[in-house]
């Protein structure tokens, strides 16, 4: 898989230059280069929930195994159940946009409760 494949499966490249040294072994380097890629799920998550919930209070963080992306959602308040549908379709759009390539997509919502 080339670069630009990698960077539409969303997965991580790392760039190692052997004329500058690094102390980070190729593992800190994929860690670091798969929270980079977690980031951006987040970000594009946090982005449709926003739309929805203004400005309401909510937590949003992600966790990919292969090609199986959770995402958790901490609502900062008491919701109904259509509000928590609803975040839970916006975040599943939200990983959708950002990865058409993700085979499952896992959304828990938790909120306080009434």
């Amino acid at each position: 898989m080339g670069s630009v494949c990698a960077a539409r499966h969303r997965v991580g490249v790392v760039e190692i230059d052997p004329s500058v040294p690094d102390d980070r072994s190729i593992y800190d380097l994929a860690d670091a280069a798969e929270h980079e890629i977690c980031r951006g799920y987040a970000s594009t998550v946090a982005t449709s929930i926003r739309e929805l919930l203004q400005e309401q209070s909510f937590d949003v963080r992600v966790s990919r195994h292969d090609r199986d992306v959770h995402v958790w959602i901490n609502l900062g308040f008491a919701a109904t159940p259509t509000t928590v549908s609803a975040v839970a379709d916006r975040a599943r759009a939200g990983v959708r946009r950002h990865d058409r390539f993700a085979q499952v997509i896992d959304v828990s919502v938790q909120h306080r409760p009434w």
